[in-house]
């Protein structure tokens, strides 16, 4: 199943942060063995995790590369902009060709490890993490409280 990410409704394919549960039900089966008790939802052939938060779907994390924290496959999506402009994601691409499709991020924050970037859009924040090497690894969406 491919990925689209849409940040005009935040939403991954179908499901939008805020939507019930039931609506996990179209990603399949999930491959952690107690997402109800861990809150918790890993779909390893998608390449993606959604947290549970206060009962609702709250976050979206999105493998693009593999790393120590990263336990399910790696993928490609989507990724729509609030303009409607968008980019098919993967593992080369660059953190300028992020830098294009959404502008500068809100703050940026780089250790021994990887490189992240924030942008706030309406009250949801997308951090895009990057390698040292400036490849896209890993998108998480969630709504700020």
């Amino acid at each position: 199943m491919p990925l689209t990410l849409d940040l005009r409704d935040f939403r991954l394919n179908q499901i939008k942060i805020g939507d019930k549960l039931e609506t996990l039900m179209s990603f399949g089966k999930p491959n952690n063995k107690n997402p109800f008790r861990d809150n918790s939802f890993q779909y390893d052939a998608l390449g993606c995790l959604i947290e549970i938060y206060d009962g609702v779907i709250g976050y979206f994390a999105i493998a693009i590369q593999k790393d120590e924290y990263t336990p399910f496959d790696t993928t490609v999506v989507k990724l729509i902009a609030p303009d409607a402009k968008a980019l098919q994601v993967k593992k080369t691409t660059a953190k300028s060709e992020i830098n294009e499709l959404l502008g500068m991020p809100k703050k940026s924050d780089t250790d021994d490890s990887e490189i992240i970037d924030f942008y706030e859009i309406k009250h949801y924040e997308l951090e895009v993490e990057y390698t040292l090497q400036k490849t896209v690894k890993r998108l998480n969406l969630f709504q700020i409280k």
